[in-house]
């Protein structure tokens, strides 16, 4: 038996009406999605990073039409900048 930890694989697709949605960047190691309906929060999507890699976030404005990568697995010893 190994000792490597392997989160479970988890698939979903969901359409939840909303006012609001919002990005909580406060902790480094987590990234945590709020989908709101006015005071309420129906739905709420926590990311992590697997050990040893970070989350880089997506830079630049987003506009109706595209599709954006918001943020991508890197290694955390990795301190070349993307393009």
């Amino acid at each position: 038996m190994t000792d490597f930890y392997r989160p479970p694989y988890w698939s979903s697709s969901q359409t939840v009406e909303c006012d609001k949605v919002e990005i909580d960047l406060k902790e480094k190691d987590w990234i945590t999605i709020r989908i709101k309906q006015g005071h309420r929060t129906p739905l709420t999507i926590s990311i992590s990073p697997r050990d040893g890699k970070e989350l880089e976030l997506f830079d630049g404005k987003l506009e109706y039409g595209d599709s954006y990568m918001l943020m991508e697995e890197v290694n955390a010893s990795d301190t070349a900048e993307s393009a």
